[in-house]
């Protein structure tokens, strides 16, 4: 296992969970128990928990055993505070890395079996109140899941009114604080995309800086505990591309000459002199081309229009020369064959 430090961005509850699912894999398989086809039908029996009487957890010892001697050599299990905190800031999403460990379960593991593992691997690495809150989300959460395979939603409702009732729907089973640790960062981003329309609009008469600021302001206000996360984890390109989109109504007032500079500022601030550098290359190249295609649409056009008797592969050689001409025969051929792409697309979708 990792020490704390390497993982502190990993999604550790189900880094952990795994643990036990391994384990178990190479208990039943490696260790002379049953077959796997005699853990399924005896899953039940092995992994439902009960308590003692003195109130703690009975467990599975052979797998939580062998989990150790496999797994537990170089660190410390993740405290139950530091859980929470990844997961109250986003940096780790319970139940996107739940579903991520589910498919990792072998097909003979039924869904019931894998959430008794789930538990075995609270009640063994928490205590006490920790383990009891732990275990009440994960089980307020599977009813949660249950409950929404049946959930039906009216065709007449708009999406965010569906999302409405979803929000409604997951505090039914959880207070508003546990929703917000398990839902948190997804809410947040569902109400960022129905609120930006209405911040675009409200600042739409504001030069680029007061708008940039704006926008981060709006973001710290959506986001709130979830911010510096979403910050960490965008990928630089997104954020260069939404910043031109923020700016567009400044850049579409500037000449060319004004506009390019103002870009290249821009450009450079997220990648650097040489990431500018080579997204100039690249964008001319691009510009280029599109020149070199549309001087061939105008002329293809021209001749088809004086050539409207020549038919066949007269035609197509003809088409042909001049993309040649305007494009090289490589790029000419590449070109043709996008052409006859596009005209199939066209004809299946008709």
């Amino acid at each position: 296992m990792k020490s704390l430090q390497e993982r502190i961005t990993f999604p550790v509850i189900i880094g952990f969970v795994f643990v036990i699912l391994i384990a178990l894999i190479w208990f039943l398989f490696f260790n002379g128990n049953p077959s796997s086809k005699d853990f399924s039908s005896n899953a039940d029996t092995e992994f439902t928990l009960q308590r003692s009487e003195s109130g703690e957890w009975i467990l599975n010892q052979a797998v939580v055993d062998t989990s150790r001697r496999i797994f537990d050599e170089n660190g410390n299990w993740l405290s139950f505070d530091e859980l929470l905190q990844y997961a109250s800031t986003g940096e780790v999403n319970l139940v996107s890395e739940l579903w991520g460990l589910r498919r990792q379960c072998p097909e003979n593991v039924a869904y019931e079996q894998c959430n008794e593992i789930i538990r075995a691997f609270i009640a063994d690495h928490y205590s006490g109140k920790d383990a009891e809150y732990l275990m009440k989300l994960f089980s307020g959460y599977l009813k949660y899941e249950t409950t929404m395979r049946e959930f039906e939603f009216s065709d007449k409702l708009s999406r965010s009114e569906k999302y409405e009732l979803v929000k409604k729907k997951r505090r039914e089973f959880f207070s508003d604080q546990d929703a917000k640790l398990i839902f948190g960062m997804e809410e947040s981003e569902e109400t960022y995309r129905d609120s930006l329309g209405g911040f675009l609009k409200n600042t739409e008469s504001l030069n680029g800086d007061q708008r940039m600021l704006k926008y981060e302001e709006f973001r710290k206000n959506v986001y709130g505990q979830y911010y510096n996360t979403i910050k960490t984890r965008e990928p630089k390109f997104n954020t260069y591309e939404t910043e031109l989109f923020i700016r567009d109504k400044e850049l579409e007032k500037m000449n060319l000459s004004d506009r390019n500079g103002k870009t290249r500022i821009i450009r450079e601030k997220y990648f650097g002199k040489d990431g500018a550098d080579r997204m100039d290359t690249v964008y001319k190249e691009i510009e280029a081309r599109e020149k070199q295609e549309k001087q061939t649409q105008n002329e293809e056009t021209d001749w088809i229009q004086k050539n409207s008797n020549v038919k066949g592969e007269a035609r197509e050689k003809a088409l042909m020369e001049i993309r040649i001409k305007n494009m090289g025969k490589e790029e000419a051929e590449e070109y043709s064959r996008r052409l006859k792409y596009e005209e199939e697309l066209k004809k299946n979708q008709n």
